[in-house]
């Protein structure tokens, strides 16, 4: 992805994908899609992923015509809470 996503969202964590190093993170989004997360993660973050259940920043360009489902979903981001 080039530039700035489109649209952006935050999901869930839901697995990790990969035997020694991450290839890609099972994210449940805001929308109840799962997608598969493989670009946007450092080389530090695949040795040392977001654990399951952690909420994640993703962004996309694109949704596919006949579901709706996000296209090429990209990590962005650990979301930052807040604290008042």
């Amino acid at each position: 992805m080039s530039g700035e996503p489109k649209h952006t969202s935050t999901g869930v964590v839901v697995d990790h994908v990969g035997v020694r190093k991450l290839t890609a993170l099972l994210v449940r989004l805001e929308s109840g899609f799962q997608v598969k997360i493989r670009s946007g993660l450092t080389e530090g973050q695949r040795r040392n992923p977001p654990p399951v259940g952690t909420t994640v920043v993703v962004g996309w360009n694109t949704v596919m015509k006949n579901t709706g489902r996000p296209r090429a979903v990209t990590f962005l981001h650990p979301h930052l809470r807040r604290v008042a």
